[in-house]
């Protein structure tokens, strides 16, 4: 089971650009592994401004596992578009 959210997070990259740790709720996570990585496109027709379609936009999904401060691990999908960061999904 999975809970989606929408919240923006803070990220620390590592060396090759992907989630090092990241803040969400207050609390620091350190990133143990890095399972999987894609990008999804937004569809075009859900923003139309006056008829005409803003420029494809796409947003780079990380599926990590990482620790909190407590020392529990857990799966979460982040994601990174344009500028900002996204906590999309906890697994359970």
């Amino acid at each position: 089971m999975s809970r989606r959210y929408a919240d923006r997070i803070a990220v620390a990259l590592s060396t090759d650009a992907g989630p090092r740790t990241f803040h969400w709720h207050g609390r620091r996570y350190v990133v143990t592994a890095v399972l999987a990585s894609w990008q999804e496109r937004r569809s075009w027709w859900r923003d139309l401004h006056d008829g005409i379609p803003d420029p494809a936009t796409s947003t780079q999904i990380w599926r990590v596992e990482a620790r909190s401060p407590g020392g529990a691990r857990g799966l979460f999908d982040l994601g990174h578009g344009g500028a900002e960061w996204t906590l999309l999904r906890a697994h359970d």
